[in-house]
């Protein structure tokens, strides 16, 4: 397969593996928390990049301002992909632990309700990576 070919088509998914057994919770509970580090440590490199970008958009001179009406929504949407793929990761191993929490998380779950769906991986992960994005398009026209 060519590299072009590698990046064009779809990755085929692997069959759903159904529930986790016991002996991997451990291992999942884990893997949630290193994709929430990954998923804020990208968030902050998105963050300072798109506030370096607008701060230089300020101070450019009108017409040298269409370049970084390109590049500006470019790094939101690898935000976005980026921040995406750590949201879905996270998503799905929580599904997966969802029947054997523990008492504290069972708590910290309770304590959130009825906004347990509104959580810092939607906010940080998907909202405020289209939220930059939609800035970025609409900035050439204010």
């Amino acid at each position: 397969m060519t590299l072009l070919a590698r990046f064009l088509l779809p990755i085929p998914k692997h069959p759903n593996p159904g529930p986790l057994a016991p002996a991997d919770l451990p291992a999942a509970r884990a893997k949630i928390t290193d994709e929430d580090h990954l998923l804020f440590a990208r968030t902050g490199i998105f963050l300072t990049t798109n506030s370096i970008l607008l701060a230089i958009l300020a101070l450019l001179t009108p017409e040298k301002r269409p370049v970084f009406y390109v590049l500006g929504p470019l790094m939101s949407l690898l935000w976005l992909a980026c921040s995406t793929q750590s949201a879905r990761v996270i998503y799905a191993l929580t599904a997966q632990i969802q029947p054997d929490l523990t008492p504290l998380e069972k708590l910290v779950y309770n304590a959130t309700w009825p906004f347990h769906w509104l959580k810092n991986t939607f906010l940080i992960g998907i909202v405020l990576p289209l939220l930059f994005l939609a800035t970025w398009v609409a900035l050439p026209w204010l």
